[in-house]
C-alpha cells in the first residue's frame, strides 16, 4: 500500500521508475466537486486543499471485519496507511491522530473549527423526517431531549448544527459535515451525508 501510495506522493514515480504521468495524477488529486465544506472528491480519491497549509489526498473504507485508511501529504512527502480486521473502527481518525503527532501539533487538533448555530425551532421541525438515498440507505433527522439527533443504520448520532442548514454529526469519534439541502424556496428537500444525496421520503415528524 505504501509503494502504490508513492504514485501520488512522489508524482506518479515509484522506485525512481515513471509508473503515471504528472499530469495524470494532477488530475486525479485535483478538486473536483465539492462532498463537504473544504472536501472535495476527486478521480477515486478525497482531496482536503487546506490541511493544515498543505494538501490531503485520502481514500479509506470499510466491509465486514475490515476498516482501512490510506493518506498522503504530497507537498510534505508523507504517506500513511491504517489496517485492522475489524469493522467499524474510525480508521481514518487513527490516521489524523498519527498526523498531528507526526507534525507536531496536539493529538486531538483538528483543521478546521466550529461554533454551534442557534436554529430556530420552526426551521428544525422541517428538517425533521426520514430521507432515503437511491440505493435505499436510509436516515432520520428526530429530536430526542430536546436536542436534534441523526438515526442512522440504527444509531443514534448527536448532530450540531454550524450553519441554518449544515450540521456536524459524531461518528466512532470522527466528526462528518452534512448539508441540508434546500430548493429554490428554501425549503428543505434532502440531505448530503457521507458522499451521498438523501432526498427527504416522509414529512412526518419522528419526535421522541
Amino acid at each position: 500500500m505504501l509503494r502504490y501510495a508513492e504514485i501520488f506522493r512522489n508524482a506518479g514515480v515509484v522506485n525512481g521508475k515513471r509508473i503515471l504521468s504528472e499530469e495524470s495524477v494532477k488530475e486525479m488529486v485535483k478538486p473536483h466537486i465539492q462532498t463537504q465544506p473544504g472536501r472535495f472528491y476527486g478521480y477515486g480519491l478525497m482531496i482536503t486543499p487546506d490541511y493544515f497549509g498543505t494538501t490531503l489526498v485520502e481514500h479509506g473504507g470499510g466491509l465486514k471485519a475490515i476498516s482501512a485508511q490510506l493518506s498522503i501529504l504530497p507537498e510534505k512527502g508523507v504517506s500513511g496507511v491504517v489496517l485492522t480486521n475489524l469493522a467499524g473502527v474510525p480508521a481514518a481518525r487513527v490516521m489524523q491522530l498519527a498526523f498531528n503527532a507526526y507534525g507536531g501539533r496536539e493529538v486531538e487538533a483538528s483543521h478546521i473549527s466550529f461554533e454551534e448555530y442557534e436554529i430556530g425551532e420552526e426551521r428544525l421541525e422541517q428538517y425533521q423526517g426520514e430521507y432515503e438515498s437511491n440505493e435505499g440507505m436510509k436516515v432520520s433527522i428526530v429530536i430526542k431531549d430536546g436536542k436534534p439527533v441523526l438515526i442512522s443504520q440504527k444509531a443514534e448520532i448527536p448532530i450540531m448544527f454550524v450553519k441554518e442548514n449544515a450540521f456536524i454529526a459524531y461518528v466512532n469519534d470522527s466528526t462528518e459535515i452534512a448539508e441540508i439541502l434546500v430548493d429554490d424556496n428554501n425549503e428543505p428537500w434532502g440531505i448530503s451525508y457521507h458522499f451521498r444525496q438523501f432526498p427527504k421520503v416522509s414529512t412526518k415528524q419522528v419526535v421522541k
